[in-house]
Formats: C-alpha cells, sequence, structure tokens
C-alpha cells in the first residue's frame, strides 16, 4: 500500500495596535481664600474698609488713629510622577517545521504590522490665582477736621502684604521598550516534492512622546499682582499752629520660586527577523523569499 502524505500553504498573521498613555496634571487654581473651597468669598473673608477721622480735637490736645494691617499668603505646590513603562512584546508567524512529506505544498507565513505609542504628560500645567484677592476694592478715608490749636492729629495706616509662591516639580520617566518581531526562522526539509517559501513582511511603528513640567512655572498672580487700593486724605478747617497727618504706608511683597527637575531614560530594543530559514534535504523545492523588514522609532522629549 503506497502512502502519500500532503502539506499544504500554512497562513498567520499579527497585527499590532497600542497606545499606553499617562496623564499627571499640575495645574491648579486658586479661586478662593488659600486657594481651595473653604467657604470664604474670594479674597481674604472680607471688604477692607477703613474711614478714621480727628473730628473737633482739643487745645493743646494729641489724637491718634492707627491701623496695622498683615497679610500673608503662603503656598507651597509639589507634584511628583515616577513612571516606569516596561513593555516587552514576542510576535512570531514563523518557526514553522514542514518536513518529511512526499509531497509538501508550500509555506507563507503572514505578515506582522502595527503601531506602538507611548505618550506621558507629567506635572504639565501653571498656577492661577484668577479670582483670589484681596476681598474687593480696600477703600481708605483719613480725616482731620475742625482740629484745636497747637493739637497734633494722626492717622496712621501700615498695610503690609507678602506673597510667597513655591513650585516645585519632579518627574521621571524610564521606558523600556523591548520587541522580537519573527516571521522567518521555518524548517523546510526531507521532502520529496516542497513548495516556495514565502515569509511575511514586518513593518511597525514605535512613537514614544514625554512632555513633562511643562507651563509648571507659569504663575497667574490675577488680583494679587497689585493690591487694589485706593485712598481719600483729607484736612479741614485745621487750627492754628496744629500738626494735622494723613498716612499710608504700603508694602506689597511678592516671591515666587519654581523649580523643575527631570529625568528620561527611553531603553528601545527591536530584533527583527524575516530569514533564517532552513530549505534542505529536499528532492525538489521552490523558491524562497523572505519578506521586507520596516521598523520606524520616533522619540520626543520636551522637559522644563
Amino acid at each position: 500500500m503506497k502512502k502519500i502524505l500532503y502539506a499544504y500553504k500554512v497562513t498567520r498573521a499579527l497585527a499590532l495596535s497600542a497606545a499606553v498613555v499617562f496623564v499627571s496634571g499640575a495645574g491648579l487654581s486658586f479661586a478662593g481664600y488659600g486657594g481651595y473651597d473653604s467657604g470664604y468669598d474670594s479674597g481674604y473673608g472680607s471688604e477692607i474698609d477703613i474711614t478714621g477721622s480727628n473730628d473737633t480735637t482739643g487745645y493743646n490736645s494729641e489724637n491718634k488713629n492707627i491701623w496695622d494691617l498683615d497679610f500673608k499668603t503662603d503656598i507651597d505646590v509639589e507634584n511628583k510622577a515616577d513612571v516606569d513603562n516596561i513593555i516587552d512584546q514576542w510576535l512570531n508567524t514563523g518557526k514553522n517545521l514542514l518536513d518529511c512529506n512526499t509531497d509538501a505544498g508550500s509555506l507563507t507565513t503572514g505578515d506582522i504590522t502595527g503601531t506602538f505609542d507611548v505618550v506621558n504628560e507629567l506635572n504639565v500645567g501653571g498656577v492661577s490665582f484668577d479670582g483670589y484677592g484681596y476681598g474687593g476694592d480696600p477703600e481708605i478715608t483719613l480725616s482731620n477736621y475742625l482740629t484745636g490749636y497747637n493739637s497734633v492729629n494722626k492717622n496712621l495706616v501700615d498695610v503690609d502684604s507678602d506673597l510667597d509662591v513655591d513650585i516645585d516639580n519632579h518627574a521621571y520617566v524610564d521606558n523600556d521598550i523591548d520587541f522580537d518581531l519573527n516571521t522567518g526562522k521555518n524548517d523546510v526539509t526531507k521532502n520529496t516534492v516542497g513548495g516556495d517559501v514565502e515569509t511575511g513582511s514586518i513593518d511597525v511603528a514605535i512613537v514614544v512622546e514625554n512632555v513633562v513640567n511643562q507651563d509648571a512655572g507659569n504663575v497667574d498672580l490675577g488680583a494679587l499682582a497689585v493690591p487694589p487700593v485706593s485712598a481719600d486724605f483729607s484736612n479741614q478747617l485745621t487750627g492754628a499752629q496744629s500738626e494735622n497727618i494723613n498716612k499710608l504706608d504700603l508694602d506689597h511683597e511678592v516671591d515666587i520660586d519654581v523649580e523643575n527637575h527631570a529625568d528620561i531614560d527611553n531603553n528601545i530594543y527591536v530584533d527583527a527577523n524575516t530569514g533564517k530559514n532552513d530549505v534542505s534535504q529536499n528532492t525538489i523545492v521552490g523558491d524562497v523569499t523572505t519578506g521586507d523588514v520596516s521598523i520606524s522609532a520616533s522619540v520626543t522629549n520636551i522637559a522644563n
């Protein structure tokens, strides 16, 4: 009895399409006291209205109205992001065995195609104090009216505001990408009649984009940039040899310290193969055609 074995075309295809997206935002918007929803109105919680007057003062008298206002805002923003992307892909349509056949067909391995995107956005966005201020427009009204002979009449207002903003951003990104792609490494051996061997093509695109600490140092002070203080002073009907003083001392200090630290490591390794086929010890065999290999890699780092 005669036994005849037939092995026909083998076809496999792999398509890769994947994306890894990591987003960590640093943007902050301060809209009320302390920058958070604390139940207060926008600003320091109340209107600042000062009215001081020395009215109808006596002979040789000394009259003083003194206001000392201190406002201090201390804001510390610290963002820390640590991202490790470890991607290990083994894609294979090859490593096929076609042997010991009397009449073997053709062997065709499938293509490997696809794109792989890795996007890391860390500490992106600034700090805004829009709507955060002194609680309206502070109004100061000081007057000395109808003062006595040889009297001393003083209205003294001292307003000190101190805004201290510290922004510290740390971003650590480690991308380890390892691709092992194969359509070859096929064995066609010991066949009486063998067909053609055609391996698939490899077409893979790798895109890595790291955006860290972008606009993180942008600070919009809003109403805190310049205190909206208005003042109205007057001396009327003052006595002979009297001393009448209205004084406003306004000090506004802004200290902004921004530090950005970025550490980015991109390691990309690609092993792509369509060959390494073993076609041997066949009586009759067809053609061997290996596929094309097309690998593109794009890496973009935008930091600080």
